[in-house]
């Protein structure tokens, strides 16, 4: 049997944002647990974590003794994406146009601003893997972030009704690992279904198969949606 090819990874690690979003402390830091899946696919030939380490000086120990180089960035005076974000995506794409050789980049983060890069990082053929702490199972009835996201700025665009799997393909797009399963949800159409009970949009029949359209929408539907409505992004 021929065995797959070790990979060559190169792990980064957004760890303010880890450490903030994720409720873990930075005391308690412990990279081991990600090292070991990572290792089991390869080789981590590069190691960065970015923050500002300042605010964070307990966990630089456990740090540099997996080897990893601490990029100190300030704390940024902007709204919005912060400093480590910005360093971390620049380093990134430079590494992935630099370094042929490492075909796979993981991400440790606790949120899902790399949406961006990771996209770019495909459209060069490389494998990403991205790393954070799993949340617990949803009770249902708690509608997930990227759901929210996605079906807001589908049905925004929208040119007429939208096809439940148009909206879970752009979800998975976004989050590859999202199940709605593990959100509390048996099926992606009780998400759907409690997503319009709650008056995020309403779900239309038409013939045999149900749509989604927005919440204000009148009861008669037209056709299902088309190109404005089928862009990679959400």
């Amino acid at each position: 049997m021929i065995s797959e090819k070790p990979r060559r990874i190169a792990l980064f690690i957004d760890f303010e944002n880890l450490v903030t979003n994720t409720g873990i402390s930075a005391a308690a830091f412990d990279l081991q647990p990600a090292m070991d899946q990572l290792l089991e696919r390869g080789k981590v030939v590069f190691r960065r974590a970015y923050c500002d380490w300042s605010r964070f000086r307990e966990a630089t120990r456990r740090l540099h003794d997996f080897g990893v180089e601490l990029i100190d960035v300030p704390p940024s005076t902007r709204a919005g994406k912060n400093g480590a974000d910005m360093r971390l995506v620049i380093d990134a794409l430079e590494l992935c146009y630099a370094r042929e050789h490492i075909d796979t980049f993981a991400i440790a983060s606790g949120d899902s601003d790399f949406c961006p890069l990771a996209y770019k990082l495909r459209e060069n053929d490389r494998v990403l893997i991205g790393l954070g702490r799993k949340p617990p199972a949803r009770r249902g009835g708690e509608i997930p972030a990227i759901a929210r996201e996605v079906v807001g700025s589908l049905l925004a665009r929208a040119t007429g009704p939208l096809n439940p799997s148009l909206i879970k393909e752009t979800i998975v797009r976004k989050e590859p690992d999202f199940d709605e399963r593990e959100e509390g949800f048996s099926t992606f159409s009780k998400l759907l279904q409690e997503m319009e009970r709650q008056g995020l949009l309403k779900r239309q029949q038409v013939g045999r198969q149900w749509y989604v359209v927005p919440a204000d929408a009148p009861a008669s539907s037209t056709g299902p949606a088309h190109d404005d409505a089928t862009s990679d992004e959400a």
